[in-house]
């Protein structure tokens, strides 16, 4: 009817995940030991904030304003008429309905933890009074495995850092981000961590 009305709402996704899962792995070979811990979450729905456009100039036509280090996105041009992104436009702002570009499927796999540790053999220690000694290499969170958010370069971390986001009266009359919905943002990657250590028995 060439209107957009409330007939014309529907659910877009769940901010509940289908599926959280997680597996771990351990390897042994001689004095080898390989620690494997990987944890993912499925049909979950994130609120990508810096996607949107609120009046505010921190929305998607603000960022891409400028060029350098942004965001590859597909916009519309009259050569491109895609449907991913309006045309980035710096004298508006408040584009309407573009709450709706915010809503992105945060699935993810990520390796958690992999450790490496080595056990010396207790003829290595000799009379040292020491039992056993195991020394290791742990990281945390080395790595996203899989993830739509990162494969289509619109995100750096699709797990969130956040619930809930005032970005606005949306143009169109659309609310602000509900409460309960889980918040990714641009500015917090995921924290990584390299740790070394012993393990000593005497």
């Amino acid at each position: 009817d060439n209107a957009i009305t409330t007939a014309d709402r529907q659910v877009v996704g769940d901010f509940q995940p289908d599926l959280v899962a997680g597996l771990s792995n351990r390897f042994e070979y001689k004095n080898f030991d390989l620690n494997v811990v990987m944890f993912g979450r499925f049909g979950q729905t994130v609120a990508a904030t810096y996607l949107s456009a609120d009046g505010g100039a921190a929305g998607y036509p603000f960022f891409l304003n400028g060029r350098v280090s942004q965001l590859k996105v597909n916009y519309w041009t009259p050569t491109n008429p895609t449907n991913d992104f309006p045309q980035p436009d710096a004298s508006r702002d408040a584009l309407q309905y573009t709450s709706t570009l915010t809503y992105r499927d945060g699935s993810f796999i990520k390796l958690r933890t992999i450790e490496l540790g080595y056990t010396f053999s207790s003829r290595l220690l000799g009379k040292s009074g020491i039992e056993s000694f195991r020394a290791y290499v742990s990281a945390q969170n080395p790595f996203i495995i899989w993830a739509p958010l990162i494969r289509d370069n619109l995100g750096i971390d699709p797990e969130g850092n956040g619930t809930g986001n005032a970005v606005g009266i949306q143009g169109g009359g659309a609310t602000p981000v509900p409460t309960r919905a889980i918040t990714v943002g641009m500015g917090v990657p995921p924290t990584r961590q390299v740790m070394f250590g012993v393990n000593l028995r005497f």
